[in-house]
């Protein structure tokens, strides 16, 4: 069951990221100028994301919601996302070959602002801030929580019965 937890959590995000890309807000992605595939910027990590980060845009939307993030690694396989308060202009030297690491600047994605979501939200132990739209047109931004947590910010750690959280 705990293997199938985070899944299912995977799941949720990926429908709502691609729901979110393919009505209410397009990704515009320009092809790097530099090496990014299986390189990463190292020694500049702000914040990491770790188990629930399943397509590059998840990623991106991170570093484009955090103001200090100018570049990112994503790691596809380790579901792993890396924010970098740096990039590969200012620390050229800090980019190193890394298999199964893909590396993007800031710069790479851009989506519609509204998308971004509430700023002020933090969302914690692992949990994905996701923005939706409602039938009103009104911009909700909410904590997507991992594994056992729940709240408004993933704050409080429950206990799994029945699949429901206690």
């Amino acid at each position: 069951m705990k293997t199938f937890v985070p899944f299912l959590f995977s799941l949720f995000a990926l429908l709502l990221q691609s729901s979110c890309a393919g009505s209410a807000y397009t990704w515009k992605t320009r092809r790097p100028r530099y090496r990014y595939r299986n390189y990463r910027l190292v020694g500049h990590v702000i914040n990491t994301i770790h188990g629930n980060v399943a397509i590059v845009t998840q990623c991106a939307l991170a570093c484009l919601r955090d103001d200090k993030c100018r570049s990112f690694n994503f790691f596809e396989h380790r579901r792993r996302c890396e924010l970098n308060d740096r990039s590969h202009v200012t620390k050229a030297r800090d980019k190193k070959w890394s298999r199964g690491c893909v590396y993007y600047a800031r710069d790479a994605f851009s989506i519609n602002t509204r998308a971004i979501g509430d700023k002020n939200l933090v969302c914690l132990h692992g949990g994905v801030k996701v923005t939706t739209r409602r039938p009103s047109g009104r911009h909700v931004t909410t904590c997507a929580c991992a594994d056992e947590w729940t709240g408004r910010r993933c704050e409080t750690k429950g206990q799994r019965h029945n699949n429901k959280l206690c």
